[in-house]
């Protein structure tokens, strides 16, 4: 059997095999961060295809850190249902999950974050591609 079907042991987490989903914006939340069926689906059928472990998409601690539309969100007492039906759909698929924490500081707009970004220093965000994955100005 090849090394890559075997299973691994990291710490006190077994996971079945060695592959890994790692961390992307799945942009699929509902439009206040909770857990949608829609995202439920997307991780059960990576675990189904044989992802061992599947890393989410980043979510958002604080709501000033919100990043981009219909990103999963950790913030508050209330997404914790859909996080654990989440984290429950994934292990009876077999699988394993780990939650990408974040927050995205400068690289957010007051738009998206609802309010004046948090940040370090009152710099505005930096040059690249997250101004245009983000499709809207400060």
């Amino acid at each position: 059997m090849s090394l890559l079907f075997s299973p691994l042991k990291i710490g006190q987490l077994t996971l079945p095999n060695r592959f890994v989903c790692s961390a992307t914006y799945e942009g699929m939340a509902d439009a206040s961060g909770r857990v949608s069926d829609a995202l439920i689906q997307r991780y059960v059928q990576l675990v189904r295809g044989d992802v061992g472990l599947a890393i989410t998409g980043h979510m958002f601690v604080h709501r000033s850190g919100r990043a981009m539309p219909f990103q999963t969100g950790i913030h508050q007492d209330d997404t914790i249902p859909g996080l654990k039906q989440l984290t429950t759909a994934v292990h009876a698929a077999g699988g394993r999950i780990v939650f990408q924490l974040s927050h995205a500081g400068r690289q957010t707009t007051k738009k998206m974050a609802g309010q004046r970004p948090w940040a370090p220093s009152a710099i505005g965000r930096g040059p690249g591609q997250f101004r245009q994955a983000a499709g809207h100005d400060q």
